[in-house]
């Protein structure tokens, strides 16, 4: 009999169909599953896939900083809970990516969401569940897990426009990067579908045409996704796909127009559906991927680890005459499963006097830390346009993401430096500061504060103000570019006391700082330069100093919109922009290795230093061609195909553990097992944009 969920008032309501309709829907859905189905949690996106712990990405452009903070924020709480539930599930991050790509002007942000899904210490599914454009094919490509696509999925193949604005050597700079990242998805494609022809991908993308699940599977010897979800437990594989291929004479290089053809039919997913299950090639999801669907239960309620102090306080008489009925076997059953769920999780209840040791416990407080404010995780995240600063406080952090730079005391920060977020951020600075000042003084190791931006820049005042902060404070403070270090973003970075990382789909940007009075009195104007040409003056020492470049050098490289990838920026001056690339939750690449290879490609380290110095000057002066050159390789021009150099350094096993290097050790966890310490995430929103008012 085939059960299928029905929109109800009851969460877990099912709705029995006649064995016609059962038919039917089978013939349509050749993946349903047709015996009698028991859900312990309903479906959110059409398939067992829902019963992961998931986080739902639904993008906006206008919000794209707000959101990829949101996601790194999800995924960091995620990791941390299964941890603690001994889980060993994936995560699952499904999007809908109406992400008008190819109009964004700052690809960064969204380019930094790769980087959240490598971070993860669990393998992150990815699930396209409608559409997507260029960047949720990028982050399609980028799951550390599976690739799912739904039944009806498509994908508009389309390219990054560069950035109109600016003077003609910042258009031209915008173009290198637009040329840069589409060579990035390129060899991303190449990598994952197992394409091996680059002109036939970059044309492939470069298309304009939208593309649906079939056509999809089969791009490629390993296709754009491993499955396309057909039902609520079946999977769609490539393997099933060549098979039905040679079975029908569409397979081989002779039939390859016949079989594009074939796969652009609306009907033809229908067909391979039907014959893939009269042949028992549909795999379940427990044969495909168990760990996608593992259930496990969600976060403990308040009210099984918390007794209401107001129960505490009654009297005996009350508690007598409001006492319940006895339990119901039914009930003794669940308080049983109740207790074995604390265990599992380490929480124990004392027999003698009945007071709850709360061993793992993640709760949210608000920004006073009100206690009674507290509620549990959430099953699964959804990004929201609502932009709120956020505090959790997570107790006991498991021992086995001791080793996780980003399990500690941090600030995520995706937002502008403005004087909206300002005192957000100088607050959670000093909150963060005290604390470990306090735990120093009880002659306690603690790890290096934390700060993982994606900003496009903001006031120099506020700047100067934050500046002051972490400069005067005795505890070093780390800082991590995932997205984008802009402007702002940059001084921030090179502000810091502690070590410098960038994640290795960022970008860092150089350029002067600007006046802010071009509307203004003549008189008003000529101060606002003034001011400008200071503050710029100060910006380019702070570069020079912290990077070792020589500051002509630097003045020379401020003149134009200056971006540079985690390679260029770890290679910038004698000591980099940044010291590392971090390459995972506890793993980095240093300068030393990315010299050494770039001295491979070029021979000797005469010619590689030469290369990477003309290409910094080729940088400022815009000597860039206007159109898209796909055919410059990593052996002719590493520095122009950073993901894969990364990815290549990263598979020589160049990538070492944090805990190798004396300097970066203060930059990993210190909570991890250790009883008498807690870890604060402040997730910091600017305020939300006004919404225009509706015209009549």
């Amino acid at each position: 009999m085939l059960l299928s969920l029905a929109s109800s008032t009851k969460p877990h309501a099912v709705q029995k169909t006649t064995p016609q309709k059962a038919s039917q829907l089978s013939e349509k859905m050749p993946g349903v599953l047709t015996d009698s189905i028991t859900l312990k949690h309903p479906p959110r996106f059409g398939s067992r896939l829902a019963l992961n712990h998931g986080i739902k990405y639904p993008i906006d452009l206008e919000l794209a900083f707000e959101q990829s903070g949101q996601a790194h924020y999800a995924f960091l709480l995620k990791c941390i809970e299964m941890a603690a539930n001994n889980d060993k599930s994936h995560i699952v991050f499904s999007t809908d990516m109406h992400d008008r790509a190819k109009e964004a002007p700052f690809p960064a942000p969204l380019k930094g969401l790769n980087d959240s899904l490598t971070m993860s210490h669990q393998p992150v599914d990815t699930l396209v569940e409608g559409y997507a454009q260029v960047e949720g094919l990028r982050l399609l490509q980028a799951a550390t897990g599976k690739r799912y696509l739904n039944r009806h999925t498509t994908i508009t193949l389309d390219q990054n426009d560069s950035h109109k604005g600016g003077r003609t050597k910042d258009a031209r700079a915008r173009v290198r990067l637009f040329n840069e990242n589409q060579r990035d998805l390129e060899w991303l494609v190449m990598n994952r579908s197992g394409h091996t022809n680059r002109q036939v991908v970059s044309k492939f993308l470069q298309s304009s045409e939208t593309i649906n699940a079939l056509t999809s599977l089969a791009f490629g010897k390993k296709g754009l996704a491993d499955a396309i979800v057909v039902g609520h437990d079946h999977v769609l594989t490539r393997p099933a796909l060549d098979k039905y291929y040679e079975a029908h004479d569409l397979s081989g290089t002779e039939n390859r127009l016949k079989r594009e053809a074939f796969n652009k039919e609306f009907t033809s997913l229908e067909k391979v559906g039907q014959w893939a299950k009269q042949e028992g090639l549909l795999e379940s999801f427990n044969q495909f991927s168990p760990n996608s669907i593992a259930e496990k239960p969600s976060p403990l309620q308040k009210s099984v680890l918390d007794k209401d102090q107001s129960d505490t306080q009654k009297s005996d008489s009350e508690k007598t005459d409001s006492a319940k009925p006895k339990p119901t076997e039914q009930q003794k059953k669940m308080t049983d499963l109740i207790k074995q769920l604390n265990e599992l999780v380490g929480n124990t209840i004392t027999s003698k006097d009945k007071k709850i040791e709360s061993k793992t416990r993640f709760h949210f407080h608000n920004e006073k830390f009100d206690k009674k404010g507290e509620i549990d995780l959430p099953r699964s995240f959804s990004m929201s346009k609502e932009g709120k600063t956020t505090v959790t406080e997570i107790q006991h952090i498991p021992v086995s993401l001791k080793n996780n730079t980003f399990i500690r005391d941090s600030i995520i920060f995706p937002a502008a430096f403005d004087f909206d977020t300002l005192p957000k951020l100088a607050s959670a600075l000093d909150k963060i500061y005290d604390k470990k000042e306090k735990l120093v003084k009880q002659g306690k190791s603690v790890s290096n504060a934390l700060i993982v931006e994606s900003s496009a820049g903001g006031y120099v005042v506020v700047l100067d103000h934050l500046k002051s902060k972490i400069e005067s404070a005795s505890i070093p403070t780390d800082v991590i570019v995932q997205g984008w270090g802009s402007s702002g973003g940059s001084v921030l970075l090179n502000a810091a006391t502690g070590n410098r990382f960038a994640t290795p789909n960022s970008s860092i940007l150089l350029h002067e700082a600007g006046s802010g009075f071009i509307k203004d009195s003549l008189h008003k104007i000529n101060k606002g330069l003034q001011t400008s040409e200071y503050n710029t003056s100060a910006y380019q020492h702070l570069i020079a100093d912290k990077t070792g470049r020589p500051f002509k050098e630097v003045c020379k490289d401020f003149k134009i919109d200056f971006e540079v990838n985690p390679v260029e920026s770890i290679l910038y001056g004698k000591k980099g922009l940044i010291d590392a690339i971090l390459v995972g939750p506890n793993k980095v690449l240093t300068r030393d290795a990315v010299m050494d290879f770039i001295i491979e490609k070029k021979g000797s380290a005469e010619a590689a230093q030469h290369y990477v110095d003309e290409k910094f000057i080729q940088r400022r002066e815009g000597q860039y061609s206007a159109h898209l050159d796909q055919h410059k390789s990593i052996d002719e021009d590493p520095l122009a195909n950073p993901l894969q150099v990364i990815h290549e350094l990263v598979q020589q096993g160049k990538a070492v553990p944090m805990s190798s290097i004396d300097r970066f050790k203060a930059s990993l966890s210190d909570v991890a097992g250790q009883t008498d310490r807690s870890m604060h995430l402040y997730k910091i929103a600017a305020k939300p944009p006004t919404p225009e008012p509706a015209k009549k």
